[in-house]
């Protein structure tokens, strides 16, 4: 049932971001990117956008675990918010660059996982004055 859960998560993350993106690439031409090298970029921005859904929705499922099975099982910090930001960033469409920063945010293994750590830190820190 949890992992079922984190798939819909997963999807509604990336519906949410084709919303977001689908504007901006109003009156985009592909035939005017053209040469190797916007291919290339293509590619790669593609595989780190697959590593980042992979990474978030197994971050997801993992949290769901924890707290279904009331267990600890380690998540993949940063992995996949870096790997979705540089993607945004390689992609040749300049639109994109601007929302590098999201992956970060919906990658609860980055943004989220160190403001825990953080305020879990200084909890700790609090508590032995």
């Amino acid at each position: 049932m949890w992992r079922s859960l984190a798939w819909t998560l997963a999807f509604l993350l990336i519906v949410t971001a084709t919303l977001i993106i689908a504007p901006q690439l109003r009156g985009f031409d592909v035939k005017g990117v053209g040469g190797v090298v916007s291919w290339l970029r293509w590619g790669i921005a593609a595989l780190l956008l697959l590593s980042f859904a992979l990474c978030s929705v197994a971050n997801i499922s993992i949290i769901i675990e924890c707290v279904v099975r009331r267990r600890f099982v380690s998540r993949i910090p940063l992995v996949g918010g870096i790997a979705g930001a540089a993607a945004l960033l390689i992609a040749p469409i300049p639109a994109l660059h601007w929302w590098w920063w999201s992956p970060l945010l919906l990658d609860v293994g980055c943004l989220p996982d160190v403001m825990v750590a953080v305020a879990n830190r200084m909890r700790r820190k609090g508590g032995d004055h």
